[in-house]
């Protein structure tokens, strides 16, 4: 029987053994995976970080940082605000007077519904 039992505790032992392999493939495995990720996101932010600085070296040669005239598109902006303004004005001023008349003309209305209702009422 000793036989027998030492037989058994070297085939549990060989797969224990045989277990902590499958397991250190699988994690060699995920290792693989995961440097090969991390390689495929390095390379992604390495071109984005290209991009980037492509980006901030255009618009720091193109002036369009504010550092160029700002007189300029400060006598635009105000330009552009003042016909903005103007023209605003003049549809406002004509949607004014339309809503003001067609207030005073449901007033009238009002006035006389109200006449007519005090008169009628009286008779």
């Amino acid at each position: 029987m000793t036989g027998t039992a030492e037989r058994l505790q070297l085939t549990g032992m060989r797969l224990r053994e045989q277990r902590a392999e499958m397991r250190a493939g699988r994690a060699d495995r995920r290792t693989e995976r995961l440097k090969h990720r991390v390689d495929v996101l390095q390379n992604e932010l390495d071109r984005e970080r290209e991009a980037r600085e492509e980006l901030v070296d255009l618009v720091r040669h193109e002036g369009l940082d504010g550092s160029s005239s700002r007189r300029g598109g400060t006598i635009a902006m105000l330009a552009v605000g003042g016909v903005a303004y103007l023209l605003g004005a003049k549809a406002g001023r004509a949607r004014y007077e339309q809503i003001a008349s067609w207030m005073r003309g449901a007033r009238e209305r009002g006035e006389r519904a109200m006449a007519e209702q005090t008169s009628s009422s009286t008779s």
